[in-house]
């Protein structure tokens, strides 16, 4: 049988936290900067929401605090290996959403 790839989705989500996934920065502008000058994206996309969530969603672009999220630790998980790199927060450390 084979495995299938896990996403956010497969996660239980508890409260009022989300799954996002950072931005890298060559999707931001256009512009990729050298490894030295390049800092830890504060940008992303909502993957997954919590059932307390109330003003965000899946799929929202948004900017959250430098310290705010938790990297989701995919790699120390067998079930999760393949998954990409996610980070995890609660509703209210997210500072905006960006309306396109």
């Amino acid at each position: 049988m084979e495995k299938r790839q896990k996403t956010p989705n497969d996660l239980e989500i508890f409260g009022s936290r989300l799954i996002a996934r950072r931005w890298q920065s060559d999707e931001i502008g256009g512009i990729i900067l050298p490894d030295v000058s390049t800092k830890v994206s504060l940008r992303g996309v909502v993957a997954a929401v919590g059932s307390g969530c109330v003003d965000i969603k899946v799929g929202d672009d948004i900017i959250f605090g430098r310290y705010a999220p938790f990297d989701l630790p995919t790699k120390s998980y067998e079930d999760l290996r393949d998954m990409p790199e996610f980070v995890i927060m609660n509703e209210e450390d997210v500072l905006l959403r960006i309306n396109e």
